[in-house]
């Protein structure tokens, strides 16, 4: 039990750490083109996500909570932007009402889900889902309208 608690604890510092980094990078950088920033992040996210639950190591564990983490505190702030950037000023509460419902609301149901899958493969829970973040995101790659901006 003591083990298990010190991973979950190392890997929650190293998520964190890793999004600490990635925010100060970001705003000492230039913005990027946001709609590539949204396709790289979904796909090193979800390629991480998956290493996560295929990590014969705790070393490589911790370095892909790492990259989570640099990803997300990187990303987060230019995608918020983004999104506000792209609605009307008049609906922009509505949006930011649904980014949270989906972010924040709807976690319940996923960690619901995510427990039984867990339950029954803790790997394919983890592997499946940064699969699918990634595909995701390669799909997007591959629309034209994200190409063009």
């Amino acid at each position: 039990m003591f083990q298990a608690t010190r991973t979950l604890g190392g890997g929650f510092a190293a998520f964190g750490l890793g999004a600490v980094a990635g925010a100060l990078c970001a705003s000492a950088l230039p913005a990027p083109r946001l709609s590539w920033l949204m396709v790289g992040t979904a796909v090193v996210f979800g390629t991480s996500l998956a290493v996560v639950g295929l990590a014969p190591t705790l070393p490589v564990l911790l370095l892909a909570l790492v990259v989570m983490g640099v990803v997300a505190g990187a990303s987060n702030p230019y995608l918020i932007s983004w999104l506000q950037r792209r609605t009307d000023p008049s609906m922009q509460g509505r949006m930011m009402s649904l980014v949270m419902l989906a972010s924040v609301g709807l976690e319940p149901l996923g960690l619901a889900l995510g427990g039984v899958v867990a339950e029954r493969n803790l790997q394919l829970l983890f592997w499946g889902a940064g699969v699918l973040i990634a595909v995701v995101g390669l799909a997007a790659a591959m629309s034209r309208s994200v190409r063009a901006e």
